[in-house]
């Protein structure tokens, strides 16, 4: 099919920044580690905290809860990250309101 390939995995590519410029279009992707690595932006659960949850779990079922008996843990952050330095290669510019509910501008 035709358009650039995208990584199999959501781990951050380091030829992400090089390929959006390659290709020129702009990147949403799933983790803000995309972002931080060069794509445009990312709104998703931030894995840091989405493996601290996890640990949470394992550390309960290490005490001796059954996995049956825990709740679901739901994520309840989710960062929106833009890349201002993506943005501006791409000749994009970012809306002032975008830029106020970001969580956190990449330079």
């Amino acid at each position: 099919a035709g358009g650039p390939r995208r990584p199999p995995h959501p781990w951050p590519h380091p030829l992400c920044g090089r390929i959006h410029r390659r290709v020129g279009q702009a990147d949403l992707r799933r983790y803000p580690e995309f972002a931080r690595a060069g794509c445009l932006m990312s709104y998703s659960i931030d894995l840091e905290y989405g493996f601290w949850l996890t640990g949470v779990q394992v550390a309960k079922i290490l005490r001796g809860e059954k996995p049956g008996d825990l709740p679901i843990e739901q994520a309840d952050k989710f960062p929106l990250v833009v890349n201002l330095n993506a943005a501006r290669t791409l000749g994009i510019k970012v809306p002032d309101k975008l830029l106020t509910i970001a969580d956190e501008l990449v330079e």
